[in-house]
Parts: structure tokens; sequence; C-alpha cells
């Protein structure tokens, strides 16, 4: 018995639409950054005014894991 595979080739993640994913990516990661060395200063929840519009259940994940109070 004999296999044949074909190699699919994968789509390019240079898209327009994956590039701006990447972007909304590192930013939130940076934010995120941010928001850690803030929080290790203050002992209280704190509110964060946020400049641009990231991916929302991103967004919530980061306010879940830094105990933040409101992200407006």
């Amino acid at each position: 018995m004999s296999f044949y595979f074909h190699r699919v080739k994968k789509e390019s993640r240079n898209t327009e639409e994956e590039k701006q994913k990447r972007q909304l990516k590192i930013q939130i990661w940076k934010l995120d950054q941010f928001i850690h060395i803030i929080c290790k200063n203050l002992a209280e929840r704190i509110v964060i005014f946020i400049t641009f519009t990231p991916l929302l259940e991103d967004l919530t994940q980061l306010q879940n894991k830094r105990n933040i109070k409101h992200i407006i």
C-alpha cells in the first residue's frame, strides 16, 4: 500500500488584516507591560485610558489578568 501526500501551500500571513492583528497584539503586549509596571507601584485597582481600539477579547483578558477596574 502506498500513500501520496500533497503539500498544500499555506496562505500568506502577510495579508493586510493579519498584519493589523499582529500590530494590535504587539500594542496590547506593550500596554500589558506598562500596566504591570504601574500595578507594581499601586496597591489598588486603577483606571486606564486607552487611545486605540484593540481586539475586544484580548483587552478583556488583559483587564482580568491585571485586575483592572475599568478600561475606557
